[in-house]
């Protein structure tokens, strides 16, 4: 009778938890980030694995929309090496902008037109402007890359982040899924202790 009770109590609060959605909001909205460098010039764009998205700064407050109108309008942002063979290891953030943490990615290549486009989904944790009760949420990264007139020549890329992101769910809050399991089994335990009265 009692793994009954824990094992109904655990399925209905896991439902809660990624069901109902965690407690705090999130950020919704995107925001278009300068890129100054890529790591990739002087070599063809379609055979390049590896981006060294060194010197990302923040777009102006009129390239963002949604929640993140209320972000810093400028901060430099640091990025660790984007490998298309192991993305997790790719973050792009600051303390004042927030962090943003690589799953998995998608690239498009076209070496007609030397042009690439990387989809880059994962987590994005707003900084301090979002407010504390602001929960980390799915975001995409969108990098296009264009390199006109051969591999020997400069890239030029645009970024963009947008949030909620297209493929990942959100990860509920820790206290979230506590508060869940804490509420059922209490629910549970009244039920069982109701019926056993009843019987």
């Amino acid at each position: 009778m009692l793994r009954k009770w824990l094992v109904g109590s655990l399925v209905a609060a896991l439902a809660m938890t990624f069901v109902g959605g965690a407690e705090a909001g999130s950020v919704v909205g995107s925001e278009a980030i300068a890129v100054v460098s890529t790591g990739v010039d002087q070599k063809p764009l379609y055979l390049s694995s590896t981006f060294d998205l060194s010197g990302v700064l923040t777009g102006l407050a009129v390239d963002a929309t949604g929640g993140f109108t209320a972000a810093p309008e400028t901060s430099m942002l640091t990025a660790s090496q984007l490998d298309l063979s192991d993305p997790t290891t790719f973050v792009l953030g600051s303390a004042a902008w927030g962090q943003f943490t690589a799953v998995a990615v998608t690239a498009d290549v076209n070496p007609g037109d030397g042009s690439r486009a990387l989809y880059i989904e994962g987590f994005f944790t707003p900084g301090s402007w979002a407010g504390a009760d602001t929960d980390q949420t799915s975001a995409t990264i969108v990098l296009s890359l264009s390199q006109a007139g051969g591999g020997q020549n400069a890239v030029s890329s645009t970024l963009t982040l947008v949030t909620p992101g297209g493929l990942l769910p959100a990860v509920p809050e820790p206290s979230a899924i506590v508060s869940a399991l804490l509420g059922t089994g209490l629910v549970g335990g009244a039920a069982l202790r109701r019926r056993a009265r009843t019987a």
